[in-house]
């Protein structure tokens, strides 16, 4: 996919994507652009294991509510390197926009403005960082690997 599409799009709403055994990663042309699996605007998106690598994030979910990912390998996506400037000290901005723009989304699983989901036991390490939530409610997230990221485990700025 290109920065602004994604190798999967989910376009209705109840969607269980069974990904054991599964193994999903753009061309060397392509690599670390766009998303690996991408919801807009529709409920209940049920992600189960699979292993999403080389993406600028794995998995991006845009509003709605009842979504779930778990038992998935969601590493080794986009890094921005580290420079030696002051640069490489990352704050966290409160919108998704300021973090993209100042290249600091390579991420597991990121959530935008979703309610009621949970992202259970994944692994989400060797990338920017692990997962990402802005402006959600009542998200659980639980029993997650999120570690050797070169940013954050947990980005949040969730209301909730």
């Amino acid at each position: 996919p290109s920065n602004s599409s994604a190798a999967i799009s989910v376009d209705a709403s109840n969607v269980t994507l069974f990904m054991e055994n599964v193994r999903l990663e753009p061309s060397d042309a392509r690599k670390f652009e766009g998303w690996g699996v991408r919801a807009q605007s529709v409920d209940g998106l049920k992600l189960l294991g699979g292993h999403i690598a080389g993406f600028r994030a794995a998995i991006l979910i845009e509003r709605g509510t009842g979504h779930s990912v778990s038992s998935a390998v969601l590493s080794h996506n986009r890094l921005r390197g580290v420079t030696g400037t002051p640069g490489d000290f990352l704050s966290v901005w409160p919108e998704f926009d300021g973090q993209l723009a100042v290249d600091s989304i390579g991420d597991g699983v990121v959530l935008i403005n979703v309610s009621d989901s949970a992202v259970r036991n994944c692994s989400m390490t060797h990338q920017q960082n692990g997962i990402g939530c802005f402006g959600c409610t009542n998200v659980q997230i639980v029993g997650n690997n999120c570690s050797n990221n070169e940013g954050w485990g947990y980005v949040s700025q969730c209301l909730q």
